[in-house]
């Protein structure tokens, strides 16, 4: 397990639930699956340029650390520290079997946000 002092970070894990309305096409809606404790550790550089479809956005990315849980996957994401933060990569066992990391981004600009 993770030392209790560094999982400081409360964030909601959310899942997406597909709109099946006929007008309904890309209205998908995330709702609240619960809540969590964990660390959250900044990538440095903490920003970084990427092109989508020609525009430029910068991206936030994040390592999300947590007690090992089998019920988050990587089709949801985490909201918290005034972010929304799209799991990109993980779960990944780190340091012992009872500890998951999950990589993160955000997009801000004319990039995509999660």
């Amino acid at each position: 397990m993770i030392p209790r002092s560094k999982l400081n970070t409360r964030l909601i894990v959310q899942r997406k639930v597909a709109d099946d309305a006929l007008d309904g096409a890309g209205a998908d809606e995330w709702v609240p699956v619960r809540t969590v404790w964990a660390e959250v550790l900044d990538d440095l550089p903490s920003r970084a340029e990427r092109q989508d479809g020609g525009f430029t956005s910068a991206v936030w990315r994040a390592r999300v650390r947590m007690d090992r849980r089998s019920d988050i996957t990587a089709a949801m994401r985490f909201v918290g520290r005034d972010r929304i933060m799209e799991i990109v990569s993980g779960p990944a066992l780190v340091e012992n079997p009872r500890c998951v990391e999950f990589m993160v981004e955000e997009y801000n600009g004319a990039g995509r946000r999660a």
